[in-house]
């Protein structure tokens, strides 16, 4: 496979303040060779996957304050921190009981042996994109020990992840992650909006959000698919206030539901079933957490076709429902935003609008030019065809603009409008007593 030129991208803490420490040698590239073997690539084949490699893990590096990773494309050296970088409490944790989800709970997650954030790196610190405060709160490097003895670590650059598992490292690429379903229900009945006259004096919209795991995406260690969660609240809370909408998303809990699950589709099927379907925890929980909005994590590896998929688009509050691959909760994809936005009553940019006539004539994402310089698209827009264009964590409007560009139209792009309008009904499917 041929392989291409990039530029990492990353988010580095400043180490002027801190002492030159000498760094024991966590991860080193094999002298051996680094080819783990047919047995071993054909174990994690993914569309998503450019390599896994061989590496020798010293366990003994832990017990310092700073350790170096080879990474091969880069050397990364991390500083030990107290512990996890949480800016809140811990989120409410729901276990059902009386069901075969009642061995989650024995199942604790993995041990944690060492934390710590990006020091330095060896590779360009160039960038398109602005540094997000979300990442800097979130995401530590957590390096765990599994139940056989074995050391795992994520480690995030720009759109690549580096995943040590079992003595390999796993590069993935999150550019190549498939796009969002259409919602699944694409027909919905017209609701009267609010008019952005009656809400444009309102203060913000909170809107309560309860997060259900599938067994596969809470792998070894939960708290880190936990911290995953939260970045990708804290981008779309920072879309919201980038964009001048008055929303911000407020987690309730944690449901480790004990849910098998299969495929996006299927996940959002059961979700929408009720009480008395495969995820009926998940609307009990509901209840007592007051959420306005449910949403599913779920990882099905390999077998992914879509990123995540909504109910409907604007939601009632029997229909506020999505779900969302694991692997495509970061800022590459930034899924979750994109599903709850479709709730909201978003839709995809018109040569791919989800629901026809559309809800909003105006509610449409965004893409630039063809000819624009570094090819963007707002949180709704698909991908682009030919060359490909990043997302933006922008919602389309024709009051923002990016890279020097309107990122809207009044009469068909405008994101912004519908999201300011319909607020106030979704912040509203458990009204404050």
């Amino acid at each position: 496979m041929k392989t291409a030129l990039f530029s990492l991208a990353v988010v580095l803490f400043s180490s002027a303040s801190w002492p030159v420490q000498a760094a024991s040698k966590f991860i080193e590239i094999p002298v051996g060779g680094w080819d783990p073997g047919m047995q071993i690539r054909k174990q994690h084949e993914d569309s998503i996957v450019d390599w896994i490699r061989r590496v020798d893990v010293h366990p003994e590096a832990l017990s310092d304050n700073v350790i170096e990773v080879d990474l091969f494309d880069a050397i990364v050296r991390l500083k030990r921190t107290a512990g996890p970088q949480l800016n809140a409490a811990p989120d409410p944790v729901y276990v059902p009981a009386g069901t075969d989800a009642g061995a989650v709970a024995a199942m604790p997650s993995a041990r944690l042996r060492w934390t710590g954030t990006m020091a330095s790196t060896s590779t360009s610190t160039s960038t398109s994109k602005a540094p997000s405060s979300c990442v800097d709160a979130e995401r530590a490097v957590r390096i765990t020990e599994a139940a056989d003895g074995q050391l795992r670590a994520i480690f995030d650059i720009g759109s690549f992840r580096y995943e040590l598992q079992d003595g390999v490292l796993i590069r993935k690429d999150f550019r190549r992650l498939p796009r969002e379903a259409p919602v699944r229900d694409v027909s919905p009945d017209a609701l009267d909006a609010v008019s952005s006259d009656d809400v444009e004096q309102e203060a913000k919209s909170t809107v309560r959000v309860l997060f259900g795991y599938g067994t596969t995406a809470l792998g070894d260690d939960r708290e880190v698919v936990f911290a995953e969660m939260r970045e990708a609240v804290c981008l779309a809370n920072e879309s919201f206030s980038h964009s001048g909408i008055k929303v911000e998303l407020e987690r309730v809990a944690n449901v480790l539901s004990g849910y098998q699950e299969t495929g996006v589709t299927q996940t959002l099927d059961d979700l929408v079933a009720g009480r008395r379907g495969a995820l009926g925890v998940m609307h009990q929980v509901r209840d007592i957490e007051k959420a306005d909005i449910v949403l599913m994590i779920i990882d099905t590896g390999p077998s992914r076709s879509v990123c995540g998929q909504s109910q409907r688009v604007l939601a009632t509050k029997e229909t506020a429902f999505a779900v969302v691959e694991r692997n495509c909760l970061g800022a590459t994809t930034s899924s979750l935003a994109h599903e709850i936005g479709h709730l909201f009553g978003a839709d995809h940019e018109p040569a791919n609008a989800t629901v026809l006539p559309p809800r909003f004539s105006y509610g449409h994402g965004y893409k630039a030019p063809e000819n624009a310089p570094g090819r963007w698209r707002t949180l709704m827009s698909y991908e682009c065809s030919g060359a490909p264009c990043g997302r933006i964590n922008l919602w389309s409007s024709p009051d923002l603009s990016h890279n020097g560009l309107p990122a809207g139209t009044k009469e068909t792009h405008h994101n912004v409008r519908v999201l300011n309008e319909t607020r106030g009904v979704i912040a509203n499917f458990y009204p404050e007593p």
